[in-house]
C-alpha cells in the first residue's frame, strides 16, 4: 500500500503515513479515533482529504528549542548548524533558535579575534622605535 499524498510505501496495516502524518486508511484511522472516546463528528472533513493529522498546538508542544542544545549550539557552533540541516522542516521553530546561537557564537568569535589582532597590531606599533 502508497500513500495517496506522498507516495511513501506503508504497511498494508497503517492508519497513518509515518512519512507525511496523512490519513492512509480512513476506515481504521475512523475506527481509531471513536475507540479513544472522540466524537467522531467532531474531527473536520479535511481529515479526510488526507491533510495531516497533526494540530497546531501538538506542533507546538513537539517544536521548542531545548536550553541545553541552546547552550551546545552556542558553545559548539557547528553542532546548531548540523541539527538545523538536518531538522530544519521538521521542528522549524527549534531548529532556528541553534542556529541564531551558533551564529551569535561564530560572531562573537571574529570580533573577539579582531579585537586581539587590533590589540597586538598596537602593541607592536608602540614599541617600534622611532628614528
Amino acid at each position: 500500500m502508497y500513500c495517496t499524498h506522498c507516495g511513501n510505501e506503508l504497511d498494508n496495516k497503517a492508519v497513518i503515513c509515518t512519512k507525511c502524518g496523512c490519513i492512509a486508511n480512513k476506515a481504521a484511522y475512523d475506527a481509531a479515533f471513536n475507540a479513544v472516546g472522540q466524537n467522531g463528528a467532531s474531527h473536520n472533513s479535511e481529515s479526510t482529504n488526507n491533510t495531516p493529522v497533526q494540530t497546531s498546538q501538538a506542533q507546538n508542544i513537539i517544536d521548542k528549542p531545548n536550553p541545553g542544545f541552546s547552550i551546545l549550539s552556542f558553545f559548539i557552533p557547528i553542532f546548531g548548524i548540523v541539527i538545523y540541516l538536518a531538522e530544519h522542516k521538521k521542528t522549524p521553530v527549534a531548529c532556528k533558535r541553534y542556529l541564531i546561537w551558533s551564529i551569535v557564537s561564530i560572531a562573537l568569535t571574529v570580533l573577539v579575534y579582531v579585537a586581539y589582532i587590533g590589540l597586538i597590531a598596537v602593541l607592536i606599533a608602540l614599541d617600534m622605535p622611532t628614528p
